[in-house]
């Protein structure tokens, strides 16, 4: 696979600074994985194997690599080191290991079950033994468990904080608010209906030929702020409360449970005499 210019680069660089023979492959995870690169926007997601757990001034070398990375590129680095045999087991049994997410370095777990399954299904080789040769961990039902938990308890609770929010916030906020509620949510519902992983612009696209029209105006809004067009909304007020709805709505057909009462989409359905509307609309969504 072809890497974008600025991806090589930022890989070239992380492998010229790590202490020499540490690092024995480099694998790319996330968008860049299923060929989606917006430049500006893009984060790149890695795995590095490790030839042994590193030592304490293994970390601190790794950690003042980062740093430099952080230096060198706007461009998020973000990922893990582990070993190549840590693949072939299941990863909520990994131990702490280092990560960096954000600039932030550490020792401890990030999402080690999708990147596992991203490594499986969609990842590239930088550099060591193709992925293709290595025996790394799946599990669908495991997965497909763990996507719905997620909705369930960590995008109820953002629901939830959308349900409080103002138009008086900052722009900005409000923006990556709606682009990365809306689409969020919707990737983890594409996984859950489907059984495939995607991007975050592939489940905004699949969301305008699965979801009902009613959602079509977010979405196209969501994809628009990530890779750029004409404003759906010459309001923030309707945008925030259809970003809340939506968000509510897919958390609720996810998981089989009712969205939070304080949302408007959950009002809606109350007011609906006997919820017929809502319920043929969430009967058809979740089949």
């Amino acid at each position: 696979m072809h890497l974008p210019g600025a991806v090589q680069e930022l890989c070239l660089r992380f492998l010229s600074l790590v202490p020499e023979g540490l690092v024995t492959g480099l694998y790319l995870t996330g968008g860049t994985g299923f060929g989606e690169w917006l430049e500006g926007r893009s984060d790149v997601d890695f795995v590095a194997t490790l030839a042994h757990r590193p030592s304490d001034g293994e970390v601190a070398h790794l950690r003042q690599a980062h740093e430099q990375m952080a230096a060198f590129s706007p461009i998020f680095f973000d990922g893990m080191h582990v070993l190549v045999t840590d693949l072939a087991s299941d990863p909520r049994k990994l131990p702490p290991v280092p990560v960096v997410l954000h600039r932030e370095f550490r020792i401890g777990h990030l999402d080690h079950l999708v990147a596992w399954h991203e490594l499986a299904r969609h990842g590239v080789t930088v550099t060591g033994p193709q992925l293709s040769t290595l025996d790394i961990w799946t599990d669908r039902q495991i997965l497909q468990a763990y996507t719905v938990d997620n909705l369930d308890t960590y995008w109820r609770t953002v629901t939830d904080q959308l349900a409080a929010s103002s138009v008086d916030e900052p722009e900005a906020e409000l923006d990556y608010a709606c682009c990365w509620c809306v689409l969020g949510v919707a990737r983890l519902h594409h996984l859950i209906v489907t059984g495939e992983m995607t991007t975050k612009s592939g489940a905004g696209r699949w969301g305008l030929s699965y979801y009902d029209q009613r959602w079509h105006r977010v979405l196209r809004e969501a994809l628009r702020l990530r890779e750029g067009g004409q404003p759906e909304y010459d309001d923030q007020v309707s945008r925030l409360q259809d970003t809340t709805d939506f968000t509510a709505y897919v958390v609720a057909v996810g998981t089989g449970r009712p969205v939070p009462p304080t949302t408007a989409v959950a009002r809606e359905r109350d007011s609906q005499s006997g919820c017929d509307r809502e319920d043929d609309e969430v009967g058809r969504v979740s089949r």
